[in-house]
């Protein structure tokens, strides 16, 4: 039988090194589709400009932070602490951002939200994993944007059919 300290411990990696990671990777991936569903035109190609100056911007932020690098310590198992304003800022953020993209997605701007959306992701999956400074944050702002997301999913359930369901030209 499995004491209560090792559950703990099972739930804690869980959430730390599975879930969190999956969110982000998550939003890098909803960035592409939003990408690939652009109708063509002059907003396909911002979404695509968007899409790979998020990386390019990654790859600076990456070299700039190169001397922060750890190797991370997946058996090291942490009490979990969640900051509420990470939390706060994330839900606000994930349900507005939902909201934002259906109006984005025909306009120019999207490049701006694949840009967000690619190097946002990119980086804080980065800084979590092998960074660890403000895990904390990183921690409680990505749930709070998923579950912002997902309660903007919740009211509207057709919002979600408007971003992946590719678009007429």
């Amino acid at each position: 039988m499995i004491e209560n300290n090792g559950i703990k411990n099972i739930f804690t990696f869980v959430a730390y090194w599975v879930v969190v990671p999956l969110i982000l990777v998550g939003l890098f991936f909803l960035g592409r589709s939003i990408m690939l569903n652009v109708p063509m035109g002059e907003n396909r190609t911002s979404a695509r400009s968007g899409f790979w100056a998020g990386l390019v911007l990654f790859v600076i932020y990456f070299v700039y932070e190169i001397a922060l690098f750890k190797t991370p310590e997946f058996v090291k198992i942490e009490t979990l602490q969640l900051n509420i304003w990470g939390v706060i800022s994330g839900l606000f953020l994930g349900f507005a951002m939902l909201f934002g993209i259906k109006y984005l997605i025909p306009t120019r701007i999207v490049g701006f939200l694949i840009l967000f959306l690619t190097f946002s992701s990119a980086s804080a999956l980065y800084s979590y994993v092998f960074i660890q400074t403000f895990n904390e944050w990183l921690l409680s702002s990505t749930l709070g944007v998923a579950f912002g997301a997902l309660l903007h999913i919740m009211i509207w359930p057709k919002s979600i059919h408007d971003i992946f369901v590719k678009l007429e030209s």
